[in-house]
């Protein structure tokens, strides 16, 4: 068992950033023999967020790791966020780096 919780961290390496603080893996039998991995995700800092995906997973089941998307959660969903949400998130942070805060005047 504990080859696959390391089969499922190292997933999680190489397709979160940042990697999430305080995961845990719960292995749960199931009587046909076969077991569940659980992930239990407790609530991360602001400041870590938002997390990135690396890679999607193409229609014939391979990964793409050329593309990169921002995931939040919706209850069960897990819903991606759209390109224009993601430009005006970015497009926010740098004025806010270059002190263009509109929201000051």
């Amino acid at each position: 068992m504990v080859g696959i919780v390391a089969r499922y961290s190292g997933i999680l390496d190489r397709h979160l950033y940042p990697l999430p603080t305080g995961l845990r893996f719960n292995i749960v039998p199931l009587p046909n023999g076969k077991s569940v991995v659980a992930v239990d995700v407790p609530p991360q800092q602001e400041t870590q967020k938002p997390f990135l995906v690396h890679g999607a997973i193409r229609a014939d089941g391979e990964v793409e790791g050329a593309f990169v998307s921002i995931v939040q959660r919706r209850g069960e969903a897990s819903v991606p966020i759209t390109a224009p949400m993601s430009h005006t998130t970015l497009a926010a942070g740098r004025a806010r780096l270059r002190g263009d805060d509109s929201r000051s005047s």
